[in-house]
C-alpha cells in the first residue's frame, strides 16, 4: 500500500511540472502512510487528464515550455494557431486568411483564394520589398513579356523588336533619333529636317521651304511663287497651256512701211472670245530678202493706253537674212495686243515676220 501511494505521488509531481505553478488544483492531498481511497484518487487524476486532453492553454502552460523538437507534424491544426489578440495577434484559419499583429495598433492579414491545387511562392535569397499591384515602385532589372501599360511614361529606354501599337501615341514632348526603316507614316503636322523620303507624298496640305536643290520637279497643277534659275523668269506664276503652240507669219512690203521708229505695226489683238486667260509668246524671228543688218522690235501693247513694252529685239548682221530670239516666256493679258517697231530706212523689199505662242489654259 505504501510503495503504490508513494508512485502515485511521485507520478503526480512529475505531471504538475508541466504546468504552470496553481494553474492544477488538486482535490485531493494524501498524507504519507494514509490510505487513499479511490475516488479521490482518481478526482486528482481525472483533474490533469482534462487538462492534458485537449485544453493546454497559457495559462497552463510556462514561456518556453515546448521546444519545437516536443511537436510532431500534425499535432497543432492551423485552426489552433492563435497567439494574441488584435494588433498583437498571429492567427492561422484553414481557408481564409493569416493575421499577423505589429503589436503598435495594427495587424496585417494575408488573404488566401480558394484553392485549386498545391502552389509553390518563391522567395528570393536578398534583402528585398514585396511589390504591390496598387502601390507605388520601382523595378529593377526585370522581364515583362506581355505588358499592359495604360499610363506613366518609359525614360531612357532601348526597346528593340516589333511592336504594335494600337491608338493614339502622344509624344509630342518626345525626341525620335535613328528609327531605322518606317515604311508608313502619317505626319499631320510639325517638321521633317534633313530627311531621305522615298516612293508618293501626299503633301497637299503642307507647305515646304528651303528645299535645296531639286533635280527634277512634275507640277500638274496650281501655281509656283519662286525664284526659279535658268531662262524661266524670276518671279511669277506659271499656267496650264490650252492646246499646242501657234504660230503668227506677216510679211510685210517695205516701202510701204518706212516710217518713224516710234510707229507700232499691229500683228495680233488677244482677245477674250478665243484667249480667256491670255497668251504666251515663246519665241519670235525675222527673214529678210537679202543679207543685210537690220533690227525689229517684237513689243506687247495695251490698247487702252496705247502703252508697249520689249517683248523682245531681233537683229540681223551684214552676213544674214534672217534670225530667232532665245527661248521666251512673255505672257500677254487678254484686251492687250502683239506688234513690232520697224527702222526708219531699209533697203530690203520685204520683210517676214513671225512669233510662237500658246493660248494659257487658266
Amino acid at each position: 500500500m505504501n510503495l503504490i501511494k508513494k508512485t502515485f505521488i511521485i507520478g503526480l509531481l512529475l505531471v504538475s511540472n508541466l504546468c504552470m505553478a496553481g494553474t492544477i488544483s488538486k482535490p485531493y492531498t494524501f498524507a504519507p502512510q494514509t490510505a487513499a481511497k479511490s475516488a479521490e484518487v482518481n478526482a486528482d487524476f481525472d483533474t490533469v487528464y482534462t487538462v492534458i486532453n485537449g485544453n493546454l492553454d497559457t495559462d497552463n502552460l510556462s514561456a518556453n515550455s515546448v521546444g519545437s523538437d516536443e511537436l510532431v507534424d500534425d499535432s497543432v491544426g492551423t485552426d489552433k494557431i492563435d497567439w494574441g489578440v488584435g494588433a498583437t495577434q498571429v492567427l492561422g484559419t484553414p481557408l481564409s486568411y493569416w493575421r499577423i499583429g505589429q503589436g503598435l495598433g495594427n495587424y496585417i492579414d494575408l488573404e488566401l483564394p480558394a484553392l485549386t491545387g498545391n502552389r509553390t511562392w518563391t522567395l528570393q535569397d536578398s534583402d528585398d520589398y514585396l511589390v504591390g499591384r496598387d502601390t507605388t515602385d520601382t523595378l529593377t532589372n526585370k522581364t515583362l513579356t506581355s505588358p499592359d501599360i495604360n499610363g506613366g511614361t518609359i525614360d531612357d529606354t532601348d526597346i528593340g523588336g516589333t511592336y504594335s501599337l494600337g491608338g493614339t501615341v502622344d509624344a509630342s514632348l518626345a525626341t525620335f533619333s535613328d528609327l531605322g526603316e518606317v515604311t508608313t507614316v502619317d505626319i499631320n503636322g510639325g517638321t521633317i529636317d534633313d530627311t531621305n523620303i522615298g516612293g508618293t507624298v501626299d503633301a497637299s496640305l503642307a507647305t515646304f521651304s528651303d528645299l535645296g536643290t531639286v533635280t527634277t520637279v512634275d507640277i500638274n497643277a496650281g501655281t509656283v511663287d519662286a525664284t526659279i534659275g535658268g531662262t524661266t523668269p524670276a518671279v511669277g506664276t506659271f499656267t496650264y497651256v490650252y492646246g499646242p503652240p501657234q504660230i503668227l507669219s506677216k510679211t510685210l512690203i517695205l516701202p510701204e512701211y518706212i516710217q518713224d521708229e516710234t510707229s507700232f505695226v499691229p500683228l495680233l489683238s488677244v482677245e477674250a472670245s478665243w484667249a480667256p486667260y491670255g497668251i504666251t509668246v515663246i519665241e519670235s524671228g525675222i527673214k529678210l530678202d537679202a543679207n543685210r543688218a537690220y533690227s525689229v522690235n517684237f513689243r506687247d501693247i495695251d490698247w487702252s493706253v496705247l502703252d508697249t513694252d520689249v517683248i523682245a529685239v531681233v537683229a540681223t548682221d551684214a552676213g544674214e537674212h534672217e534670225k530667232d530670239s532665245s527661248t521666251l516666256s512673255y505672257n500677254i493679258p487678254v484686251d492687250y495686243g502683239v506688234g513690232v517697231v520697224l527702222p526708219s530706212t531699209t533697203g530690203a523689199k520685204y520683210l517676214n515676220l513671225w512669233f510662237v505662242y500658246t493660248v494659257n489654259g487658266s
